[in-house]
């Protein structure tokens, strides 16, 4: 893929309403051991695509999708998730090809009108200068209580990108960020015609706090 300009490079997976896990396998010889060891477990990787995982739920919003242990290398869209509920992405190695401006939004992980996810522990980085670029694009995802957690976001023009309602009517509702590091980038944190959660930490308290 790599020798096709970036929009001709193809997807890893595109899905419309379906319920799939995309985690590693166990390659261990002779009969399968529970839990399998550590070094025998072999993840999926998505090198050089325009898309790595596209997922999108129009009609069913509970047909989870987990993302778990992979690798995305040169990807320009690693993952999209549009319309889910329940959706996981854990545990990722992310490496986002150069942002180019002809080709729109640039994201190693887009979240539309999503809720109730996990995002955590995944570690994303910008090939290129990093313009024009977000580590991760949060859309309209409710009121609900939800968090981006644990995640390092390194090299991007934008670490994550907050866009529309992400917060409902009580303190502790709607999106929170919590304990990422972000690094080499222009803004950390941008909130752009909407809202996150009122409390992202509590002021005066050493156990409390948002952590970024």
């Amino acid at each position: 893929p790599a020798s096709f300009s970036v929009d001709k490079r193809g997807k890893g997976i595109y899905s419309i309403d379906a319920s799939y896990r995309v985690i590693p396998q166990c390659v261990a010889t002779g009969p399968v051991p529970f839990p399998c060891p550590a070094n025998d477990l072999e993840g999926n990787r998505f090198e050089n695509l325009f898309e790595g995982v596209h997922a999108v739920a129009n009609y069913e919003p509970l047909r989870v999708v987990e993302i778990r242990d992979s690798e995305f290398e040169n990807v320009y869209r690693p993952i999209t998730l549009s319309g889910h509920e329940l959706a996981k992405v854990v545990g990722n190695e992310i490496v986002v090809a150069q942002h180019s401006p002809a080709l729109g939004y640039h994201a190693g992980l887009m979240l539309v009108g999503s809720t109730r996810y996990t995002v955590e522990g995944n570690h994303f980085t910008s090939l290129g200068s990093g313009w024009g670029s977000a580590g991760t694009i949060i859309i309209n995802s409710g009121h609900e209580a939800n968090s981006l957690y644990r995640n390092v976001i390194d090299g991007f023009h934008v670490g994550t990108l907050a866009v529309g309602m992400n917060d409902g009517p009580a303190a502790f509702d709607g999106l929170a960020l919590k304990c990422n590091e972000y690094l080499n980038g222009t803004y950390d944190i941008y909130v752009w015609g909407g809202d996150i959660g009122l409390l992202q930490g509590i002021c005066g308290s050493a156990s409390g706090p948002a952590g970024n």
